[in-house]
This record gives C-alpha cells, sequence and structure tokens, in this order.
C-alpha cells in the first residue's frame, strides 16, 4: 500500500478519482493474465496431445481465461467492503 498517499494527495487535489487508478490496475492485470494464460494454454493443450484444431484449442483456451476471469471477480467481490443496508430496506419482523 505504498502509492495510498499518492492517490489521497490526487483526490484531494481533484485530478482524478481513485476508483478509475483501481480499475485501471484491474484491466492491466487482465491483459498480463490472458498473456500467460495463452502460453500455458499452448504448453499444456500441445504437451497433453488434445485434438489438435483451432476451434478446440480455443474454447481449452477460452475455458480457462473464464475462469480465470471469474475468480478475479470473486476475489474481488470478496475483499469489498461489504456495508449494511439502509434501515429502509430492513424487512419489518413484528
Amino acid at each position: 500500500m505504498l502509492g495510498r498517499g499518492v492517490v489521497n494527495k490526487h483526490k484531494a487535489y481533484a485530478f482524478h478519482r481513485p476508483s478509475a487508478l483501481w480499475i485501471a490496475q484491474i484491466i492491466v492485470d487482465q491483459v498480463f493474465s490472458v498473456s500467460q494464460i495463452l502460453l500455458f494454454s499452448l504448453i499444456v493443450y500441445f504437451a497433453t496431445n488434445l485434438f489438435r484444431s483451432a476451434g478446440a484449442f480455443f474454447i481449452f483456451f477460452l475455458m480457462i481465461l473464464s475462469g480465470n476471469v471469474s475468480l478475479y471477480v470473486r476475489l474481488l467481490g470478496c475483499g469489498a467492503e461489504s456495508r449494511p443496508p439502509p434501515a429502509g430496506l430492513i424487512a419489518s419482523t413484528g
């Protein structure tokens, strides 16, 4: 969390919102993970001698990629701050 002071200073000066920094970080992380998953998929797919066709390989690649994206989003959801619902939305029990 070394960059937090810089983010708070930019927020105080109204340069940009901190959420823009976090969204940009997610996009950059996904670009790097796609390249790593492509390399992993190439090695595993051809090392295990699966059916050699472009369509089968890209389905294999997309399944691994979708699993990565869903787990990444789930991890972000677990780390997100949860807030209690507003009092007007809580159902009365009486």
